[in-house]
């Protein structure tokens, strides 16, 4: 029952990171007042600039190797961990290395958060899988105390899940708090809308046969 658990929670985030790729890819911007929507964010590759770039970051950053370095002698793990084979052979079931480096990057760019979620054998506690979540799916908390926890909706039942900061790995892009991520998309929302105006103009103006409206 956990076999099965665990892999219908895998299937339904890689379906929901399918359907973010799909929705960056073919849909339109969200505009509000000649601004970015946050809704919108993932959303803004309408603009073909910023699809490019996020396929080749997350193409690039993907083909770079994961080493694992020993915090006291600073040199690099070769064998003997598991959670190496993980990085390099199978994260998951259902990702190669590429894909899961892939995944966890455009979420980093798309909405400046990456969420990796670290399931581990409950006899040894060593990690068994390294599973992707999308960035809408989490968020992060601080206690009073300092303590950092996490809270995960599952894609598949809409159940929400508490996870310890040990069960969870959190890479962010440019952050002000240190707890989330701000994407380049949001600190880039000018340009981004600017260029899409722009690129709106040059169509309308070539849709009604380079005649300038109101002439």
């Amino acid at each position: 029952q956990q076999t099965y658990g665990r892999s219908a929670y895998l299937v339904g985030c890689l379906a929901y990171m399918l359907a973010i790729l799909w929705w960056v890819t073919v849909s339109g911007i969200g505009l509000s007042g000649g601004h970015l929507e946050s809704s919108s964010l993932s959303n803004s590759t309408r603009l073909a600039d910023v699809s490019r770039c996020i396929d080749i970051l997350s193409d690039d950053m993907a083909k770079l190797p994961w080493f694992l370095m020993n915090e006291q002698t600073k040199e690099r793990r070769t064998t003997g961990d598991p959670l190496l084979r993980l990085l390099r052979v199978r994260p998951n079931e259902a990702m190669t290395p590429f894909i899961f480096g892939k995944a966890l990057e455009t979420n980093i760019l798309a909405g400046g958060d990456g969420f990796v979620w670290i399931l581990r054998d409950p006899y040894t506690m060593d990690p068994v899988e390294l599973i992707p979540v999308p960035w809408q799916l989490a968020d992060v908390h601080r206690e009073r105390d300092g303590t950092i926890w996490y809270s995960v909706t599952n894609p598949v039942n809409g159940e929400l899940m508490r996870l310890p900061s040990t069960d969870m790995i959190h890479l962010k892009c440019f952050t002000g708090d240190g707890l989330r991520g701000v994407s380049v998309l949001r600190r880039a929302r000018d340009a981004i809308t600017s260029g899409i105006a722009a690129q709106d103009f040059q169509r309308s103006f070539y849709q009604n046969g380079g005649q300038p409206s109101g002439v």
